[in-house]
């Protein structure tokens, strides 16, 4: 509907240069569709920038869960009460 309607408009300008209703068609609907393709790779780049992000998130987590198991056998080991056969 919408080439349709494109390729009448575009053929009474007086400055077109194809005057072939079925050519100006398919460019039109050839153009949608490079526009789809680039609008698909645009939200596709977007939600990769989001799992990236969410991806850091989690690496940052479970370094700081790392951090905090170090930290925690460290703090077991200083104690002075914990027998030396545990440490």
């Amino acid at each position: 509907m919408a080439a349709k309607v494109f390729a009448e408009m575009f053929i009474e300008d007086e400055d077109a240069v194809c005057k072939d209703k079925a050519r100006v068609e398919t460019a039109f609907l050839a153009h949608l569709h490079t526009l789809q393709k680039h609008y698909q790779k645009h939200r596709e780049s977007e939600k990769s920038d989001e799992d990236t992000n969410g991806a850091t998130e989690v690496k940052k987590r479970d370094d700081r869960f790392r951090e905090a198991a170090i930290q925690r056998k460290f703090n077991v080991r200083s104690w002075p009460f914990v027998d030396q056969k545990y440490s």
